[in-house]
């Protein structure tokens, strides 16, 4: 939930400025960068898949009776992709680093190769991603059923976060700041 308390300069600012520092701070040298490349590719999934996560999982509660969404097929999707960067980035780092012995070139054009269909697996759970997540939210502000048509404006917005943390967050603050109310008036 913390990533939905954050303003939209905040997660700007941790998942794309802090990264974009430390490539230029070693662009001199460009072993450091592809060096440094598996490490910014963990950082920004956390961040990026963190606040998609986020977005389906913490508002859930927040839908409106009668609309169903699928939340398994959600997180077993999801955990596809995050499995996939996670492997990309200790793939990387160890043909960078050393710690993959050589396999040979056939056996290294094979694993590439196997990388090219998950890819596009990846790419295309990461689109329905966003479209879920804008969903979720158009949902939950219409307090109705929404047609694609509704929620596909937000779902480019997720998919270009560099552009959607600046529109798509403060309508999140919102959302948050209405759970909170919610709770505390629950409470009394």
């Amino acid at each position: 939930m913390i990533l939905l308390k954050f303003k939209h300069w905040q997660i700007f600012f941790i998942s794309w400025v802090i990264p974009v520092i430390v490539v230029l701070s070693l662009i001199n040298n460009w072993r450091f960068v592809l060096a440094a490349f598996p490490f910014l590719l963990i950082y920004m999934v956390i961040f990026y898949f963190g606040w998609i996560w986020a977005i389906c999982i913490k508002l859930k509660a927040m839908l409106p009776e009668g609309i169903k969404l699928n939340y398994k097929k959600f997180k077993t999707l999801f955990l596809v992709v995050v499995i996939y960067c996670l492997v990309l980035a200790f793939y990387i780092s160890s043909k960078l680093f050393g710690f993959m012995p050589d396999l040979g070139n056939k056996i290294s054009l094979l694993i590439v190769i196997l990388f090219i269909p998950f890819h596009l697996i990846s790419m295309v759970i990461i689109v329905w991603s966003s479209l879920f997540a804008a969903r979720t939210i158009k949902s939950i502000e219409e307090s109705r059923d929404v047609s694609l048509s509704d929620y596909v404006f937000d779902a480019i917005l997720i998919l270009f976060p560099i552009i959607g943390y600046w529109i798509i967050q403060p309508r999140l603050n919102d959302l948050v700041k209405n759970i909170s109310q919610q709770s505390f008036k629950e409470v009394e």
